[in-house]
């Protein structure tokens, strides 16, 4: 949302996710202006697209000025998404270690010092659109 609003305009789409992810899966963060997703909406006679109009905006980056926000390093590899059983039990067992209070950055280092847990998840294929 900083990222947006730091835009002040220059930006109809800001992401963590396009055209590069470097924050974990589940972590997907995309904000649209009204604007961009008004013209997309009109522009877009796709069906299939109607649903996820975002697509339709990452497409077309001719038309929607955009930026990408990255991590420092590439987290890629996790997957902190709830789709499954076995994000279920992933999320379960991270959940159990921590409060409210506790940071995504210490998350992550907490699924650092117990890389096995990242095995709970990994062979989960991510649906596309």
């Amino acid at each position: 949302m900083r990222a947006f609003l730091d835009a002040d305009g220059d930006a109809a789409y800001v992401s963590n996710v396009h055209p590069r992810r470097t924050f974990p899966r589940g972590q997907d963060t995309e904000v649209v202006s009204f604007g961009a997703l008004e013209r997309a909406w009109r522009e877009d006679d796709d069906p299939r697209l109607r649903e996820h109009v975002i697509q339709y905006i990452v497409r077309h980056p001719e038309r929607f000025p955009f930026r990408n926000v990255e991590h420092d390093c590439d987290l890629s590899f996790m997957r902190w998404a709830l789709d499954t059983p076995e994000d279920f039990e992933f999320l379960s067992i991270v959940c159990s270690h921590v409060d409210v209070s506790t940071g995504w950055l210490e998350i992550v280092d907490l699924i650092e010092a117990n890389p096995l847990w990242l095995e709970l998840n990994r062979d989960v294929v991510q649906k596309t659109i």
